[in-house]
């Protein structure tokens, strides 16, 4: 809707359930008026968006530091950017590879629907979970990430937090976790299926980007 496409794998299905457009706060004109802004000034200013960026993740880091908690932070909430692969020079002159390089005591986490491949090197501090689909390559994909030892959200018309134990992905079956109990997608464990039920207009998908479970 900006213009710009910033979510490169997404589908027709993942589209259509937005929540960002559709659910909630996020849904607000206030709320999506913001958005465009920020993601415009992005395109704009890049090396200015990133020193701006560095300056509020280093306030964020003190503030939780001050409050005896671990910082955390997901730069992707309604894109899909590679953040890790971007260099850029602080508010402090200091050239730095990434944000996660800067700030190597912050949790950073994000879904994705980026392929593995294109990921590049995935710094430590870096949590990422891969977002299924209904596309005819999703699967593939997902067995990748599972295989690193990384997530795989998946949006299924299972109640909400009662998900099933197990979920199958590529012929093989894997534990699951209820990903609606909190969003601190980095506490997860290694190879798990974050099971989301879903909400808004994901309830009437025809797409098949609801998988089936109930």
């Amino acid at each position: 809707l900006s213009g710009r496409e910033a979510c490169s794998g997404r589908s027709d299905g993942c589209s259509a359930a937005c929540l960002a457009e559709s659910t909630g706060k996020m849904s607000f004109p206030n709320a999506q008026r913001a958005r465009r802004r920020r993601h415009a000034s992005f395109y704009a200013d890049r090396r200015r968006f990133l020193a701006d960026l560095h300056a509020e993740v280093a306030k964020h880091e003190r503030k939780a530091k001050r409050a005896g908690k671990a910082p955390a932070i997901r730069l992707n909430g309604t894109t899909d950017l590679p953040w890790h692969r971007m260099a850029y020079v602080g508010p402090d002159g200091v050239s730095y590879p990434s944000l996660h390089a800067a700030f190597p005591n912050v949790h950073f986490y994000e879904y994705t629907k980026r392929p593995r491949s294109l990921q590049g090197a995935i710094p430590s501090n870096l949590s990422l979970t891969f977002s299924l689909s209904e596309r005819a390559d999703a699967e593939g994909y997902a067995t990748e990430y599972l295989l690193a030892g990384h997530g795989v959200a998946v949006v299924a018309d299972h109640k909400r937090h009662v998900p099933p134990p197990t979920f199958s992905i590529g012929g093989a079956s894997y534990p699951t976790l209820d990903g609606d109990a909190h969003d601190a997608r980095f506490l997860d464990p290694a190879s798990h299926i974050v099971m989301l039920a879903a909400k808004g207009r994901a309830k009437t998908d025809t797409t098949g980007f609801v998988q089936k479970v109930a």
